[in-house]
């Protein structure tokens, strides 16, 4: 498979690569690094083979543990997978009334960095491409991808732009939640407010402004989460092409 912003992968319709994007310094992210992605199951084993002749080694799952036992990935035996949940149940796929993302972005950056700290030693760490996941691959995946972008250099428009995609690539997901063909967890619910489905540039945008304002940028917040330097060096040294 050539390398390609969005990958064409049966069975996955939310695959996209963290490369090509521009830095702040002159350079540019480099394709085969990073891939964020929906949950990985019922694939086709063409999929899965893709992906690791894609060069993806890792495979890092960032669901609940009702999640994953509902929906367990189909990558386990491909490549090497690590559980690193966020803590909680996603709790947008079971609320009342509309989500407020931005709000609920910035509560998940504020009362989880042992996770964000996690998160940033597993995409320096490797090996090879690492693949983030979540449920549908907007949410808690867009959050670490925010953070990658942000340690690369990339813009606040860019990584809004990259987060807004989700909402029309994962329509075929939607319609499978909404019809009751995917369970996110057991007991999980079959009606959903409208706005779970969204991912406005506004929450996105907010987020990174949020964290400037309060932290100075998200690099900087990123170390009041434990995200040493030498970590967020060998991010950039993966991930950014000058």
């Amino acid at each position: 498979m050539k390398f390609a912003r969005r990958l064409p992968l049966e069975g996955l319709w939310n695959a996209r690569d963290l490369g090509g994007y521009p830095t702040a310094g002159g350079g540019v992210t480099r394709f085969g690094v990073f891939v964020r992605c929906e949950a990985p199951c019922g694939l086709p084993d063409a999929t899965v083979r893709a992906l690791a002749d894609y060069g993806i080694r890792t495979a890092v799952d960032l669901r609940s543990a009702a999640e994953t036992a509902a929906r367990p990935s189909d990558l386990r035996a491909a490549m090497t997978c690590v559980a690193c949940p966020q803590g909680g149940d996603a709790e947008t796929f079971h609320a009342a009334g509309a989500v407020d993302w931005q709000a609920v972005y910035i509560r998940r950056c504020e009362d989880n960095r042992p996770w964000v700290r996690r998160c940033m030693e597993l995409a320096a760490a490797g090996p090879g491409g690492v693949l983030f996941h979540c449920t549908t691959g907007k949410d808690r995946t867009g959050l670490v991808a925010c953070f990658l972008l942000s340690l690369a250099g990339v813009s606040r428009e860019d990584i809004a732009a990259d987060y807004c995609v989700s909402e029309l690539y994962l329509q075929p997901v939607f319609e499978a939640m909404r019809s009751g063909r995917i369970i996110t967890r057991p007991g999980g619910p079959t009606a959903y407010d409208p706005s779970i489905f969204h991912t406005p540039a506004s929450a996105m945008l907010g987020l990174v402004d949020y964290l400037t304002e309060t932290y100075g940028s998200v690099p900087a917040y990123l170390e009041t989460a434990g995200v040493t330097a030498d970590v967020a060096d060998a991010i950039r040294a993966r991930f950014v092409e000058p």
